[in-house]
């Protein structure tokens, strides 16, 4: 058994229970998995909308608000912070659902035929180190969705996941280049989740996975010479109460925080110092994940942002975030510089402000 390549790009399955993949031309790749469905589209599209029923393929409870600019989260039942979040940017049922899954969309497609429906599958915006993975990953799960639909229950991908894996590597690796590299870094830079918070304000959440090590990244965050290489000129007294001061000089601007809670190195809680926004805050989480496979897992939450600021804040945090592994990698820091930050600035211009524009059009659409 194994894959083909097809003349239109697609790597085709021997077997037709497995995923089609493709490469797009940014480098990123997508899965297609088809199913025939012995039921009416009704009962699958329940499959793939209902919480309850989609806990039972997908292992965990989940928020669904089933219509174009809804929710969809997924928060892992390990816990740790640990979710997907993503907006609904496709909803017709019963035949059509897509949301954002991490930096690509998830997409379900369910169409009548004679005996039941068709249901087609596809994810896109994958990189390598995690698409053949997340490819052997979703087959056990659509196959489970398939035997909910049909009154049955979910169960263990024969063989295991893990054996899965290494056949999808065998099967699709000679078609996804790269798949065995391990990220040196980063791995994804999704934009930030916004939500809309009290009084008309908004709440943004980034999540980064970076291949260091925790008390590296927990470094970079606290000690005030490692936040000069990636944020700003800082000082920091380290402990409950005590204050965190952020300057950017070229802008003749600072930051005042005062540090709420302390864990480390898996919590830091800066809370706001403005009196016209008291309970305002930013909680830092981290987590050791496998440091050979997940490296460290960053959650930044800043919460209630004023409509007028929200587009500078996630853009600014976006680009500063890009910039936090390779400071926290860095033996000996380098210092605040105007001109490193003038760069980031340029990127915030050029790159990030047309791209968050359009999406808080569509999630905080009094923001811009």
């Amino acid at each position: 058994m194994g894959a083909t390549l097809q003349p239109d790009g697609w790597v085709a399955p021997d077997d037709p229970r497995d995923a089609w993949v493709r490469q797009h031309p940014d480098g990123t790749f997508e899965m297609r998995f088809e199913r025939s469905v012995p039921r009416p589209v009704e009962r699958v599209w329940a499959a793939i909308t209902v919480p309850e029923r989609i806990a039972d393929w997908l292992g965990t409870p989940i928020q669904i608000d089933a219509h174009v600019g809804g929710k969809f989260i997924v928060a892992f039942p390990h816990g740790r912070d640990d979710m997907v979040e993503g907006t609904i940017v496709a909803c017709e049922p019963p035949h059509l659902l897509a949301f954002e899954w991490g930096d690509g969309i998830v997409r379900w497609e369910i169409t009548p035929r004679q005996g039941g429906c068709l249901m087609i599958f596809t994810q896109t915006g994958l990189n390598a180190w995690w698409f053949l993975g997340a490819a052997a990953g979703w087959m056990g799960m659509v196959d489970d969705i398939l035997s909910i639909a049909c009154g049955g229950t979910a169960h263990e991908i024969e063989g295991g996941y893990r054996a899965a894996v290494e056949r999808y590597k065998r099967d699709y690796g000679p078609f996804v280049p790269g798949f065995d590299v391990r990220p040196t870094l980063r791995n994804g830079e999704s934009p930030a989740f916004v939500t809309r918070a009290p009084g008309g304000r908004y709440t943004v959440r980034y999540a980064r996975r970076m291949m260091l090590p925790i008390e590296k990244v927990w470094a970079a965050l606290t000690e005030p010479e490692r936040l000069a290489d990636w944020l700003a000129v800082a000082k920091v007294d380290l402990r409950v109460g005590g204050e965190v001061e952020l300057t950017w000089p070229t802008a003749n601007f600072a930051a005042r925080y005062v540090i709420r809670e302390i864990e480390p190195p898996n919590l830091m809680v800066w809370g706001s110092t403005d009196p016209d926004n008291p309970q305002a805050e930013l909680r830092w989480l981290l987590f050791q994940e496998d440091p050979d496979f997940m490296g460290t897992r960053l959650v930044l939450i800043e919460t209630l942002l004023p409509p007028e600021h929200l587009l500078s804040i996630a853009t600014g945090w976006h680009a500063h975030l890009h910039d936090l592994p390779e400071a926290a990698l860095r033996e000996a820091p380098l210092p605040w510089s105007a001109e490193r930050e003038q760069a980031r600035a340029a990127r915030e211009v050029a790159e990030l402000s047309p791209r968050y524009r359009e999406r808080l059009r569509r999630d905080a659409p009094d923001a811009v």
